[in-house]
């Protein structure tokens, strides 16, 4: 019974996440409607009220409102419940050699959801308008805003890891083994994006991610590479012109994977170095 406890415990993060979304979404609008009634002289116009909600600024601060909102509520849950390391030793939690591995791993990472997500676009046509559309609302279809860039670069990756991979992942792992708890963690993570394409690429990305906080003993490392993943789609990408030859997208695609995989080795040989370097600080500690 307490494992069947414990995994209902973990679907409230997301539900609580979806609530702070509504929260923001009101709160925002409620504070619109409160303005214009102040500046307009003939009251509140409802063209004008749409266009404010329709325009994509709107979006990017209800989006920060409500990422504070996760990274305050989330992070003080995380810090209390499961004993989270705000201000960790560098030196303890950091490798310069595991920082490089992910780094390495961003570009695959991306091509690896590029291509996941071309796949979900010809098996589901209508899942691709809608995704083109959001993107669109977004405001991430042209160029990109300061404020969306602090949102999708800063917050968003801290309030996400927090929500999945700092709450969700520990309150899962209370009654399930690693993997099927990261698997867990993942598909919330993809259920919460709330449209099909996203939800299945980001359920990858987020066993990536859940793999990367696990193995990496801190969620400051899936936090990292989320960073990394989130500006390599909002502004990297956007850097990278291959023209139209199918071939430079081929050899694109195939070294970036190839990077990719040696990045997580590489990672993974970084985790196992700052493991050693802890051991023997122990042992050190001990002798002493």
């Amino acid at each position: 019974m307490k494992k069947i406890g414990y995994t209902l415990y973990s679907l409230v993060p997301a539900i609580l996440a979806i609530v702070f979304e509504f929260i923001a979404t009101f709160f925002t609008m409620g504070a619109v409607v409160f303005f214009m009634l102040l500046g307009m002289g003939d009251g509140l116009s409802y063209n004008s009220f749409y266009d404010i909600l329709s325009d994509s600024d709107f979006s990017v601060v209800i989006s920060i409102l409500f990422s504070i909102m996760c990274i305050v509520v989330f992070g003080i849950w995380y810090y209390w419940r499961y004993e989270g390391n705000f201000l960790p030793k560098p030196s303890e939690t950091f490798h310069p050699v595991s920082m490089l591995g992910l780094i390495m791993v961003t570009p695959g990472a991306q091509i690896i959801c590029s291509i996941l997500m071309l796949i979900t676009f010809a098996l589901l046509p209508s899942a691709a308008e809608q995704y083109t559309q959001l993107i669109e609302d977004a405001g991430l279809s042209g160029s990109v805003s300061v404020f969306m860039f602090i949102y999708a670069v800063i917050l968003a990756p801290i309030s996400e890891e927090l929500i999945f991979r700092g709450v969700t992942l520990h309150s899962a792992r209370r009654a399930l083994p690693f993997w099927l708890a990261n698997l867990f963690q993942a598909i919330l993570f993809g259920i919460f994006h709330m449209n099909i394409v996203q939800g299945i690429y980001a359920s990858a990305f987020g066993l990536l991610l859940g793999y990367i906080c696990y193995r990496g003993g801190s969620i400051y490392y899936s936090i990292f590479m989320h960073m990394l993943f989130n500006l390599w789609g909002t502004y990297i990408s956007g850097l990278i012109n291959l023209g139209d030859s199918i071939f430079a997208y081929l050899a694109f695609y195939t070294v970036s994977i190839a990077v990719g995989i040696l990045g997580f080795m590489v990672f993974k040989l970084g985790c196992r170095k700052l493991s050693t370097r802890k051991s023997l600080r122990r042992e050190g500690l001990q002798s002493s």
